[in-house]
């Protein structure tokens, strides 16, 4: 297989596996761009209603302070409201991560149901399914969604090829050593005592 077939192999091969991906992801996607549309509109809605209270607040009470302090905070009433609104900003952008994150881990360990693996089959090429198997190394564990990500991102590094190569060396340095012999040593063998003679004997 030349360089440029392989290369199109490649390609079919992630083509396939990402519109699988987003074929048993589509539900969470849909759900993620809604909760986003949802805070950002949440969030413009609060910092508009606290701009206008920040607006309508009076410092009169703090008029026993000297008209100095009164004249400087209701210069820099607008700012303090601003700050507050930022705060929430941080806050908010802060839980929406922590939300992404919680849903790209359960969005990555989806299981891929016996239908689809039995698609995965029939559609992608031995070199992808070589690939797929290295990443699932499985352990009874079924396979999912996280592990097409990660197959993806490595065909598209040649891992089938590094894999291939791999198993050559492997191959190689196995048939010379079966063709060497060895000599087993028994390093757990007793050494042997030798009795010294006894004073006297020849």
């Amino acid at each position: 297989m030349n360089a440029a077939t392989r290369y199109s192999t490649v390609q079919q091969d992630t083509r396939f596996l990402a519109s699988l991906v987003r074929r048993l992801l589509w539900v969470r996607l849909v759900w993620r761009a809604l909760v986003l549309i949802a805070s950002l509109w949440l969030g413009i809605m609060l910092a508009q209603w606290v701009l206008n209270f920040g607006a309508k607040v009076s410092y009169t009470g703090f008029e026993t302070l000297g008209p100095q302090v009164l004249s400087v905070l209701t210069r820099i009433n607008p700012y303090i409201w601003w700050a507050v609104v930022m705060v929430g900003v941080l806050i908010m952008l802060s839980l929406l991560r922590r939300g992404y994150q919680h849903s790209l881990a359960a969005s990555r360990s989806t299981i891929v149901s016996i239908a689809d693996t039995q698609m995965i089959v029939s559609k992608v090429s031995n070199n992808a399914l070589d690939v797929i198997q290295w990443v699932w190394n499985t352990d009874l564990s079924p396979l999912t969604v996280g592990d097409l990500q990660r197959t993806m991102k490595l065909l598209r590094s040649g891992k089938a090829d590094q894999l291939k190569l791999a198993r050559a060396q492997v191959q190689l340095i196995e048939n010379a050593l079966s063709e060497q012999p060895h000599e087993v040593e028994n390093v757990f063998s007793e050494p042997s005592l030798k009795t010294e003679p006894a004073l006297g004997q020849p």
